[in-house]
């Protein structure tokens, strides 16, 4: 067998000289672009720039292009009176467009997508438009857990339509609960099912929270009504004292069962006692409803089966039926 020698000085003098120096990159990038773009107030809330629709154009906000992925700044300019900004000479590759927010000079407004990616080519201009809103979507329990008079953004499926209480209002739903919206247009014409973003503001109508001045916007679309969740009347009424109007179950779709239901002689004729044995709530035909549900509807000595919203009003939990098969009469246990 042939032997092999080794010497080291040999092996360290070729390593070091293949360390000497890092080897060049491939290309040096060269030349540069341009980047431009838009800054406006999406008032109707669709994502576009719409004027008719109450969108305006914002000056005088901050722009800064980044690092991808980092705070390191690379140009910074400020929108002027149409709301448009632009860089002159940023190197090609893919940025962070970064929208600073001052509250002295947007107010409230929020920026939900920030910063804004934008890819830049040599000897080429790029654009963007982005938009300020009033909120970002969040959890309804997070958006009622905000404080009166605060700007929110919620999306959710419509539990009770226009129509159903009033012409002008609606329930919606997502996982972490419920909410009704106040002052919906007419022309909104939201029906049971309809998957919808809702900015408005968050208000409170006799310690039921609410969204005030809402604005539906219009990437509607459709979806399965959520189940409603199974309460026993007392379960209500011990969560509603120790919540209150936060309780999580206030504005959710609920059903009670077994319950009898006592006569309706209080709340202009439209509320009555619901018991299944552990507890009393009362039970609400609410605006619209006392005409498809007629209080001849109950039988004080039978038991029923009742889906509704869960309502709040004074500090008292309220179940509101909405339509005729929300009421089911069932042999009593």
């Amino acid at each position: 067998m042939r032997a092999f020698h080794f010497f080291p000085s040999l092996v360290l003098g070729l390593f070091l000289g293949a360390c000497a120096e890092d080897p060049a990159p491939p290309f040096d990038v060269e030349g540069s672009g341009r980047l431009t773009g838009r800054l406006f107030f999406d008032a109707d809330n669709n994502g576009q720039f719409t004027p008719l629709g109450g969108d305006t154009l914002l000056r005088n906000v901050e722009v800064e292009v980044r690092e991808r992925g980092s705070a390191v700044v690379i140009d910074e300019t400020t929108t002027d009176a149409n709301g448009a900004f632009e860089f002159g000479a940023v190197p090609p590759g893919t940025h962070d467009v970064f929208l600073v927010r001052d509250p002295d000079v947007t107010g409230t407004l929020v920026f939900c997508v920030n910063p804004v990616r934008a890819s830049v080519y040599r000897d080429e201009t790029a654009f963007i438009s982005a938009a300020a809103k009033r909120g970002c979507v969040v959890r309804i329990n997070i958006a009622e857990a905000d404080t009166l008079n605060a700007p929110v953004t919620v999306a959710g499926i419509v539990t009770a339509a226009q129509g159903t209480y009033r012409s002008d209002n609606v329930y919606i739903q997502d996982p972490t609960g419920g909410i009704l919206a106040f002052g919906i247009p007419g022309a909104a014409a939201l029906v049971l099912g309809d998957s919808v973003e809702i900015s408005g503001v968050l208000a409170q109508f006799n310690g039921e929270l609410q969204i005030n001045s809402p604005i539906v916007a219009p990437n509607r679309g459709s979806a399965t009504v959520p189940a409603a969740a199974e309460r026993t009347t007392g379960a209500i009424a011990a969560a509603v004292a120790a919540g209150g109007a936060k309780t999580p179950d206030v504005g959710r779709l609920l059903v009670i069962r077994d319950v009898h239901v006592g006569a309706f002689t209080s709340g202009g004729g439209r509320n009555a006692v619901a018991d299944d044995g552990s507890g009393a709530i009362e039970v609400r035909l609410d605006g619209n409803v006392i005409n498809a549900i007629p209080t001849t509807r109950f039988n004080q000595a039978s038991c029923y089966d009742i889906i509704g919203v869960l309502g709040f009003f004074n500090g008292a939990p309220q179940l509101k039926p909405r339509i005729p098969t929300d009421v089911t009469e069932v042999t009593c246990p």
